[in-house]
């Protein structure tokens, strides 16, 4: 009888024994799933630690260093005017001698009384014949085409279209030449010997022809 409660005592401590062994392989295999998820998290903060790093050196890079202003990042009035300096810069003018041109303007022009009115017949694919104004007050010759305007049927006639750009080309003294393009009105200024010549052009109530208009005024 006792061999026998001891045999029972043996065999209950050693169930007893194998249970905390599988419940702490247990737990042990919960710890080490939970121990590797903390690490997995550890190595994704890592790395979007490391981005934020480099999005960081990137925005103090980009401030310290900030994108040069380009013509199209200016307001409208000022757009063109930036754009007339970078081309004559890249004629090769020297930035002084832009500066001494600008630096004189007045506010206010002092111009000739009267305007000089003249009227100019514009060539087409359709006619290639075109006029050529002559104005007194300016030694200057302007010619110009357009583009046809269209009848009903979409058939080219010889006049030009005024809702379409036009070309006017302006030579003047010695063969030089000078040109503005666009719709309709245009107006164009050329500056010779002390002079600034003004011209204005607009679509006449004559088919085919357009206004022109020149004042002179002292430069600057």
């Amino acid at each position: 009888m006792a061999f026998a409660l001891a045999a029972f005592y043996v065999l209950s401590v050693g169930a007893a024994y194998r249970a905390g062994l599988s419940q702490n392989a247990v737990e042990i295999g919960r710890l080490l799933a939970d121990l590797e998820d903390q690490r997995e998290v550890g190595r994704k903060t890592s790395v979007q630690l490391a981005a934020l790093e480099q999005k960081l050196e990137r925005e103090r890079a980009a401030a310290a260093s900030p994108p040069p202003v380009t013509a199209e990042d200016l307001p409208p009035p000022i757009r063109p005017l930036a754009l007339l300096v970078q081309r004559k810069l890249a004629a090769g003018v020297e930035p002084a001698r832009i500066a001494q041109a600008i630096d004189p303007l007045a506010r206010e022009r002092s111009c000739a009384p009267g305007t000089e009115t003249r009227r100019l017949l514009l060539a087409t694919p359709i006619s290639r014949d075109s006029g050529a104004a002559r104005f007194a007050a300016g030694p200057f010759e302007i010619t110009g085409k357009g583009v046809s305007v269209r009848d009903a049927q979409g058939r080219a006639e010889a006049w030009f279209d005024p809702a379409q750009p036009v070309e006017l080309a302006l030579r003047g003294p010695g063969g030089a030449a000078d040109s503005v393009a666009g719709v309709l009105p245009l107006e164009h200024g050329v500056v010779l010997d002390g002079k600034e010549y003004l011209f204005r052009a607009e679509a006449s109530r004559r088919r085919g022809f357009v206004e022109l208009y020149l004042q002179v005024c002292d430069y600057p």
